[in-house]
């Protein structure tokens, strides 16, 4: 199991090169995002979580993304889905200033689905195809922000109309709300 991930390891730090064979290769990154959306067809709304999201954008025309993990919640559902290494290809036909992006996309992946009631696991493959438009701005170290909103439908015969969000701002914001309750409550029992 170890060599696996030093293999998995040494392919994403070779394709995160700057250039590979005169082609413009772009490597961006983030911890993870939270997706928010409705579906129509069954009036329900959800929410996915998607855990250490990376992206490699070939000539900012086409892209390969995947994450470790996706975590699906339906409100007022008894199913929990999670969703290994979804694989995410996309052709990007705009792109303004390497900071605005439309993309038409297909993800594809293998989804565990736990109905909550009865315990009971069931498997098999998701795919999807939809259309977004997002924001992936690069910081420091190809670590990228992340906004968007999509529009997409799957095999599980729903229509996702929603936004996402780069977690790194709520783990910012909780981490600061905290240690500002720590030194408020620092001065208080200090004074």
């Amino acid at each position: 199991m170890k060599i696996k991930l030093y293999i998995i390891l040494i392919f994403l730090f070779i394709c995160s090169t700057e250039t590979v064979c005169a082609q413009n290769l772009d490597f961006k990154w983030n911890i993870g995002n939270i997706k928010a959306y409705y579906n129509p067809l069954d009036n329900n709304i959800g929410t996915d979580l998607e855990i250490l999201y990376f992206n490699w954008l070939l000539n900012y025309r086409f892209g390969f993304g995947f994450n470790a993990i996706g975590i699906h919640f339906i409100y007022d559902s008894q199913e929990m889905r999670y969703a290994i290494l979804p694989v995410e290809l996309s052709f990007l036909p705009l792109n303004y200033k390497d900071f605005l992006f439309f993309s038409i996309y297909g993800r594809l992946s293998w989804l565990l689905n736990q109905n909550t009631e009865n315990n009971q696991i069931t498997n098999g493959f998701f795919s999807a195809i939809g259309i977004q438009l997002y924001i992936f701005h690069e910081l420091r170290s190809n670590y990228s922000l992340y906004f968007s909103l999509f529009a997409e439908y799957n095999n599980l015969n729903q229509l996702r109309l929603g936004t996402g969000l780069d977690l790194s701002g709520m783990i910012f914001e909780f981490f600061n709300s905290w240690r500002t309750g720590k030194e408020r409550e620092y001065n208080e029992r200090y004074r």
